[in-house]
């Protein structure tokens, strides 16, 4: 084998049958589909939540009719070479790919072209833009702490009229339940390993996600101003 990517690659193997799938389903893609997420994995691979994800394919859907499901496919096996490629740091080509998979026999005559063209397009065009992108993201970690994670979870809270009290005869406390009030905890996790829980109210979480959208909203604007200055 000539590429590090392939070199204990086994066709053969069950773990390797969804790869085989999902690779004739890309050399199979039209080439409007194709040039479409080729032009857009670069960014699906460094958001970081799931709701820009979706957007993105939202995008691609409706630019090209096709489905959410396809597109993913197609993402998820440029996504393999990408991460192969990014983790090793090694200088295969796109030609040492192309004789890897012929040599396996898991590429045809007919469709070498079109995964040398992929190839290329992902190696020359897409992985430098994904490392330059990780690259400005680092940049904008700066001296403070940066959110690594969040977590949420709701939860419904008993309003008990009879409260236990410390030195109570447990035989005579009798419980009671008037109402329940919902409340949602949270966790944030910083890249210095720090974690914070806290819990706020409906009206507190209203409050938190109108400043954060207003966040957004001065950020989009600094961004718009930017542009009109370059």
């Amino acid at each position: 084998m000539k590429s590090r990517m392939f070199n204990k690659f086994d066709p053969n193997s069950k773990k390797n049958e969804q790869f085989l799938i999902d690779l004739k389903r890309l050399l199979s893609s039209s080439d409007g589909l194709l040039n479409e997420i080729l032009d857009k994995v670069s960014d699906l691979y460094v958001v970081r939540t799931s709701s820009q994800r979706e957007s993105i394919v939202d995008g691609i859907s409706a630019n090209t009719g096709k489905s959410k499901v396809e597109i993913n496919y197609i993402v998820y096996i440029l996504e393999f070479f990408i991460k192969n490629r990014l983790e090793d740091e090694n200088s295969d080509t796109a030609d040492d790919w192309l004789e890897d998979l012929k040599s396996l026999g898991v590429i045809e005559l007919d469709e070498e072209e079109e995964f040398l063209r992929i190839a290329k397009v992902l190696i020359d065009d897409v992985v430098p833009k994904i490392e330059k992108d990780v690259k400005r993201q680092k940049f904008t970690t700066g001296l403070l702490p940066v959110l690594e994670n969040i977590g949420a979870t709701v939860e419904m809270r008993a309003v008990n009229e009879n409260k236990f009290k410390v030195g109570q005869d447990l035989n005579n406390y009798v419980p009671r339940v008037s109402d329940i009030v919902p409340l949602v905890s949270l966790h944030i996790g910083l890249d210095t390993e720090e974690n914070f829980y806290f819990q706020v109210s409906e009206e507190a979480l209203d409050l938190m996600i109108d400043s954060l959208g207003a966040a957004k909203k001065d950020l989009s604007a600094l961004k718009d101003f930017v542009k009109v200055k370059d």
